[in-house]
């Protein structure tokens, strides 16, 4: 390679942190591709190397990086509440009146009438 040519991505990522921050992308992806596989929605995986200079006039540079996985949102019921005074929810409408119910007694015999004994 001359020297003028650019490093390649994939031995700069291989370098990086001795490996390690291309062993973490490759589990993040593995992790992100079952997610979106189980729940049908889209997710996503971000990769941010930072480069600044080590000291001034030298050619050093100091490299950060870092991996953000938004794993697809959950889809989770929706569930109605209601909304009261001073923001208090309620599974109940606090406008509607209770209805005073009671618990019947145990069930009533079914008697047959004559006219279908035949």
């Amino acid at each position: 390679m001359a020297d003028d040519a650019p490093t390649p991505f994939t031995q700069f990522l291989l370098a990086l942190r001795g490996g390690d921050a291309h062993h973490e992308l490759t589990e993040a992806l593995a992790d992100l591709t079952s997610a979106v596989m189980e729940s049908g929605r889209a997710g996503s995986l971000s990769f941010t190397v930072k480069i600044k200079p080590a000291a001034k006039g030298g050619n050093a540079v100091l490299i950060t990086d870092s991996t953000a996985l938004k794993r697809p949102a959950a889809n989770n019921p929706e569930a109605l509440f209601f909304a009261g005074d001073g923001g208090r929810l309620s599974r109940n409408d606090p406008r509607q009146p209770e209805l005073p119910l009671r618990e019947a007694g145990g069930p009533t015999p079914i008697r047959e009438s004559k006219e279908n004994t035949r």
